[in-house]
C-alpha cells in the first residue's frame, strides 16, 4: 500500500504502477481514501503503531488466559507439592507449553522432570547402628584406621 502510493506520489502513473503490482483501480482509491492525507512517513507510523497494538492485544491476551488459569488452580484449593499434578491438566485445558505451565504455577522446570527416587538407606542404618554400640575406644580406633586409610595420619 504505502509502496504504491510513494510511487503515485513521486509522479507515476496511478494505471500503471497499479498494473505492476496486481492491483486493481478501486483497492488504489479505496487505499487512497482511508489514509486521507497522509504523508508516507505517517503512513509508516501508522503500519509501527498498528503492530505494537497487535503485539499488546496479544500480550493482553495472553495474561487474561494465565489469570483464568491460576484462577481455577485456587479454586482446587491444593497444597503447593500438588502444584506437579496441574501442570498436565493445563496443558490438556488450555493447549500451554510445559514450560509456561510451569511458570504459571511457579513451579521449576527441571523440577518437572526430575523426581527423588527414595534411596535405599537400609545398609547404613544398620551400619549405624553397629557403630552406635561400640564402646568409645572402639570408635577412636575406627576413626584412627579411617584418617590413616585417607591419608591425613601416619600408621604408629
Amino acid at each position: 500500500m504505502i509502496y504504491v502510493l510513494k510511487h503515485v506520489e513521486a509522479g507515476g502513473k496511478m494505471l500503471e504502477v497499479c498494473r505492476q503490482l496486481g492491483v486493481s483501480l478501486a483497492t488504489f482509491y479505496v487505499w487512497k481514501r482511508s489514509t486521507g492525507q497522509m504523508g508516507i512517513s505517517e503512513l509508516n507510523e501508522l503500519r509501527v503503531l498498528r503492530d505494537e497494538n497487535g503485539r499488546l492485544q496479544k500480550l493482553a491476551a495472553d495474561l487474561s488466559l494465565d489469570k483464568h488459569i491460576l484462577q481455577k488452580v485456587l479454586q482446587k484449593k491444593s497444597r503447593p507439592a500438588h502444584l506437579r499434578g496441574f501442570i498436565p491438566w493445563m496443558r490438556e485445558s488450555y493447549g500451554l507449553d510445559e514450560k509456561h505451565a510451569c511458570e504459571l504455577v511457579m513451579f521449576a522446570h527441571f523440577s518437572y522432570y526430575h523426581r527423588c527416587r527414595p534411596r535405599d538407606y537400609t545398609a547404613l542404618i544398620r551400619r549405624l547402628r553397629e557403630l552406635a554400640g561400640l564402646r568409645v575406644m572402639d570408635i577412636e580406633g575406627l576413626l584412627y584406621c579411617l584418617n590413616v586409610k585417607a591419608g591425613m595420619l601416619t600408621p604408629r
